[in-house]
């Protein structure tokens, strides 16, 4: 309750879709991300402590393979509804379907997992066993999670970033507390301390803490999304009805509450619609989803390549230290760069009407390019005669998301030059 009232404080003392700039948009949710990390940062310290490195490790293949799954599911669905755009009501459900297809792919890559875990075990022994209800907690943690993401991608879509920031800062929280409470109180006193303090009794609890702490995670986002965006649909209907005697809604404000009433709307149709709507722009978008999706697994291999190779050959104790070395490490890429990533992926991927035959994104690219080269500035720190050749003029939006992306890569190239030397 006391993270519900924060998260509602904060959206109740903002408005749908600020009137600032970018710039200041994405400064704000910026520092709500890094304070909302201090919190799970605390809770993240307090969960180390209270685990052993073989506790630790008996959860690190689980969780790789829960993290894996939820980016193959997830990564090219998203790519995917960010290229399309959330213009017309029509955009707005093609992509809530679209978002359903997660499930689907988390189903193909799920199933044959849990059933040869099964196969293993025995299917009688597996039923009887403690594993049962961990295996469940975790699928129905990732379900739900799954369940939400059409409200996530409508979120990017329409660029409530501080809506997405919320979410991910509270529930790693949410995940973290439950996590501790849980192994704390040996999972509410269902598994009692062995007398001979047996390292088996250790591991159990560390699995059984780790899937509670799962399922208390998508509960809370699935909630936090549905109380949250239909809060904004009701008063967002309520003040675009109370304007209609009056001067109009701005037009970013306008589209966010359509695009919020369009998607609550899209979730009460009958399930062969909503089927046939995915199918639509799943045929629409079929090359586009194979190569990001393509794109993702490579992107898997590269960034969890090692921990499989780890949780492949390493024992407990070994993966324990690594994954709480590699959570410490990656602290500062997660709290500014992921940020900062999600936000021009999204603001870059949006279809630009001005710029119908993507002119103005190839000179754009030729911008950025000649920003990460040294040799294109001057004394001053600016470019020589850009324009000149770059080529066509841009329009300002693109001038726009073009000096945010520039301002952006020069305080990365900074902060990134200042943790490492301080590291």
């Amino acid at each position: 309750q006391f993270l519900y009232f924060i998260a509602e404080s904060i959206l109740l003392t903002s408005t749908i879709r600020e009137s600032m700039g970018v710039g200041q948009q994405l400064a704000a949710a910026l520092g709500l991300h890094m304070l909302l990390k201090i919190f799970s940062f605390g809770a993240g310290v307090l969960l180390t402590r209270s685990q052993s490195s073989s506790m630790r490790g008996a959860t690190f293949a689980l969780d790789l393979y829960v993290n894996s799954a939820l980016f193959i599911s997830t990564a090219a669905v998203r790519a995917v509804n960010a290229r399309r755009g959330s213009r017309t009501p029509l955009d707005v459900a093609e992509g809530f379907a679209f978002s359903l297809l997660a499930l689907a792919v988390f189903a193909v890559v799920a199933v044959p997992a849990v059933a040869a875990h099964a196969y293993a075990a025995q299917p009688a022994d597996f039923l009887a066993s403690m594993e049962l209800w961990p295996t469940l907690g975790v699928l129905g943690g990732v379900v739900l999670e799954l369940v939400a993401e059409p409200w996530y991608g409508l979120a990017l879509a329409v660029g409530a970033f501080k809506l997405k920031v919320m979410c991910e800062g509270l529930g790693v929280t949410v995940r973290l507390l439950a996590t501790l409470a849980a192994i704390r109180t040996r999972c509410f006193g269902l598994l009692a301390p062995d007398d001979d303090g047996a390292e088996s009794n250790d591991l159990a609890l560390a699995i059984n803490a780790f899937s509670f702490g799962l399922f208390c995670h998508g509960v809370f986002v699935w909630l936090f999304y549905w109380r949250t965006v239909r809060r904004l649909a009701m008063s967002s209907g309520a003040a675009m009805s109370a304007d209609e005697s009056g001067a109009p809604l701005d037009a970013s404000k306008e589209a966010v509450c359509r695009a919020y009433r369009t998607g609550q709307a899209t979730l009460v149709q009958p399930p062969q619609k909503l089927l046939s709507r995915a199918g639509r722009a799943l045929v629409r978008s079929a090359s586009l989803f194979r190569e990001l999706f393509s794109e993702s697994l490579l992107r898997l291999i590269l960034t969890e390549g090692e921990k499989a190779v780890l949780a492949t050959r390493g024992n407990l104790a070994s993966q324990g230290v690594y994954d709480v070395i590699s959570s410490l490490g990656a602290l500062v890429v997660r709290v500014v760069f992921r940020l900062w990533e999600d936000f021009t992926f999204a603001a870059w991927s949006r279809p630009d009407d001005a710029d119908p035959n993507g002119d103005e994104a190839d000179a754009a690219m030729k911008r950025m390019a000649t920003a990460a080269s040294p040799k294109s500035l001057n004394k001053k720190g600016t470019f020589d005669d850009e324009k000149k050749r770059v080529g066509a003029q841009a329009s300002p939006v693109s001038e726009a998301k073009w000096d945010l992306l520039y301002t952006m890569l020069r305080v990365s190239f900074h902060f990134g030059a200042l943790a490492v030397t301080f590291g």
